[in-house]
């Protein structure tokens, strides 16, 4: 239990790949100070809870275990929220401009649907975020509603990649599995047995490969190659100006954050309008997002 204490508080900071250092606005500092007591009134319930005698009984020892395993996700949620509402990006910090059409090359990420769907959804993430997690089933639902006119596409931009805390291992991995054509189940491998374990040591890798049923020669032999297509996608992913996960782009328009699905569903309805609209004035739809999408659109913020 100790252990995931440690590794929930290595990933409290939100996703964002930016931080402000500008300290010397008053005002920021007071809701700061609010948020941090808050966190600190949990912490010492924590304590409280961890120094407590064990339980008479092993299933009056589960709910007390149950507890604080709840008391440590609120933390973790009050933290990730209080880095969210008082660290914006930096004043440099240019992001992507929902107005603009953006030419967002897909190549070789994973991608479930048709490669000539007349929607192209591509969303960026990491495996220690918490919004990336939330909208998985968006994503699973959008697919059912949209069939073969949706095509998702996972892109990588690892934010979490400090001392503490480095997911880039695991997103290697995951672009391994996809070489054998498993992406799928080592996603959700890493997410249910890493993510939601906040188990993020590189060392437990191998283990969630082999539960994901991985030819583990042809895994190891493929990770140098994944770890540049990695290092490509993040440094694509910055050109374009994305300072935050998820950052999900619709045809080229973006959408920031773990929004409602009904978000999603208008830029997928706009699209899909555009898409019909271009192809009927003759235009291939094998060749529509090419040609239409990263053809017309921009590759800067």
């Amino acid at each position: 239990m100790m252990t995931r204490i440690v590794a929930v508080v290595a990933a409290l900071a939100a996703c964002a790949g930016t931080q402000r250092t500008d300290d010397d606005d008053a005002q920021r500092i007071a809701t700061l100070e609010q948020k941090l007591a808050a966190q600190e009134q949990q912490v010492d319930q924590l304590r409280a809870l961890i120094a407590t005698p064990h339980a008479s009984s092993p299933d009056d020892e589960a709910k007390r275990l149950r507890l604080l395993e709840a008391k440590v996700d609120d933390l973790a949620a009050q933290a990730i929220a209080a880095r969210a509402a008082t660290t914006p990006p930096p004043p440099h910090h240019v992001g992507p401009d929902p107005s603009k059409l953006y030419a967002v090359r897909v190549g070789g990420a994973p991608q479930d649907g048709p490669a000539n769907a007349k929607v192209t959804l591509i969303t960026t993430s990491d495996y220690a975020c918490p919004y990336c997690e939330r909208i998985r089933t968006t994503l699973d639902d959008l697919r059912k509603k949209y069939g073969n006119d949706l095509r998702v596409v996972h892109e990588s931009f690892v934010v979490h990649k400090g001392q503490s805390l480095d997911v880039t291992p695991h997103a290697v991995a995951a672009c391994a599995a996809n070489k054998q054509k498993k992406w799928r189940a080592m996603d959700d491998a890493l997410w249910d047995e890493a993510f939601k374990a906040r188990a993020f040591d590189a060392a437990t890798l191998d283990t969630i490969a082999e539960h994901a049923k991985l030819d583990m020669k042809r895994y190891h032999a493929d990770i140098p190659a994944c770890e540049k297509e990695i290092a490509d996608e993040n440094a694509a992913m910055q050109k374009l100006g994305v300072g935050a996960i998820p950052t999900t782009y619709i045809n080229g328009h973006v959408l920031t954050g773990a929004m409602p699905i009904e978000n999603f569903e208008a830029l997928i309805d706009q699209a899909l309008a555009d898409a019909n609209a271009s192809i009927a004035r003759g235009v291939k739809q094998d060749r529509y997002y090419d040609q239409e999408i990263v053809g017309k659109g921009t590759d800067t913020p």
